[in-house]
Formats: structure tokens, sequence, C-alpha cells
């Protein structure tokens, strides 16, 4: 009877600290993970663009050109999302936030696992986010970047773009 008790008692805290850990993954990927769902196309995605810094390459269009511009600087895990699959999300939740200017991604390949987002817009920069804080953070920049261009605050709206 006492080795029946002990095999239930381990077995169910096999359990526990399995769904724990599944717990603690689950919402870093969850939002990522759904890909065999499409994903709407959206007027306000752009191309792949690889470069050297996405951070100083989206800083520099928003202060020149309107809209929101994205950094990506994309992890090394094996479960990072691809660059595609990272803009038509996004871009999906700005345009579904109210942005209605375009949304342009610069991406960057990184050297540590986990990847990175910040938004760009009027030369000024809303994060750095993980990705998975990424898509919570997109209402709260959509409303700042709708009441700074509302209200006349934006930079790249104030100077002809060359």
């Amino acid at each position: 009877m006492a080795l029946e008790d002990i095999r239930k008692s381990f077995t169910g805290r096999a359990a526990a600290i399995g769904l724990t850990a599944m717990a603690a993954v689950t919402p870093l990927t969850f939002s990522w993970a759904q890909d065999a769902q499409p994903i709407p196309v959206v007027a306000t995605t752009s191309s792949i663009q690889m470069v050297e810094d996405a951070g100083i390459a989206a800083g520099l269009h928003s202060e020149r050109y309107p809209g929101i511009a994205v950094a990506i600087r994309l992890g090394t895990h094996e479960t990072t999302p691809t660059p595609e699959r990272i803009r038509d999300v996004l871009a999906v939740d700005f345009a579904t936030a109210g942005v209605t200017d375009p949304v342009n991604f610069f991406f960057e390949q990184n050297d540590t696992a986990g990847t990175v987002a910040a938004f760009y817009f009027g030369g000024d920069m809303h994060g750095p986010f993980s990705l998975g804080q990424s898509r919570k953070a997109v209402p709260e920049t959509t409303a700042s970047y709708n009441f700074r261009k509302q209200n006349g605050m934006l930079l790249s709206l104030a100077q002809p773009a060359n």
C-alpha cells in the first residue's frame, strides 16, 4: 500500500511540474504558434528588409516618413517565427488597432536566443519588447501614434520626404 501511495505522489508531482513548465513557456509562444490559421493580408505590410542595425534604420525611417517603423532583432531560438510571419501578424495587429498609415519592418539577425521588437514613429521609440509582449504593446503604441498625428506632433509630417 505504501508503495502505491509513493507512486501516486510522485506521478502527481511530476505532472504538476510538467504542467507548470508548459504554462511558463506557453505565454511566450502561443500568440505566434497559430501557424495553421491564415493571417489576413493587410496593405500596410512591407517586404522583408534585412539590415545591419534595425533600430537605426527604423528610427531614421520614422523621422522621414509617416507611419510606424518596426525594428525586429531576430533571435537564434529554434522556435523563433519567420520574418514573414512576424511581419504579417504585427501588420494585422496595427491595422486592427487603427493604424491607417504604412507599417514598415526592418529586420536584423541577433546573436542571442530571444527576439526583440521596437516601434518607431516621429523619431521616437516605443520598446524594446520581447516578441510576446510586442503584440500587447501595439494598441498603446497605436493610440500614441494617432494622438500625435492628429495633433501635428510628428516630425515626419512636418518636413517633406526626400
